[in-house]
């Protein structure tokens, strides 16, 4: 699967690798989901980002639980 960066074909290319990506790391670890962020959301709207996806570095302490350091 190549990468399409750049072109018009980004957004529906990438929703495709972390959909097919999630899929496989599920086949190894099945209770695995990467974490996503609903900006169409009100409370987005009025909240703004989530921390966790503003910090320059995270803590895993348990799988799928993180912190910010």
């Amino acid at each position: 699967m190549s990468c399409e960066h750049g072109t018009t074909l980004f957004l529906p290319w990438h929703r495709a690798y972390l959909y097919f990506f999630e899929r496989a790391l599920q086949d190894q670890v099945p209770e695995a989901a990467l974490p996503w962020w609903d900006w169409t959301s009100i409370a987005a709207h009025q909240e703004g980002i989530p921390p966790i996806y503003a910090a320059r570095t995270v803590i895993v302490l348990v799988a799928n639980h993180l912190t910010l350091e």
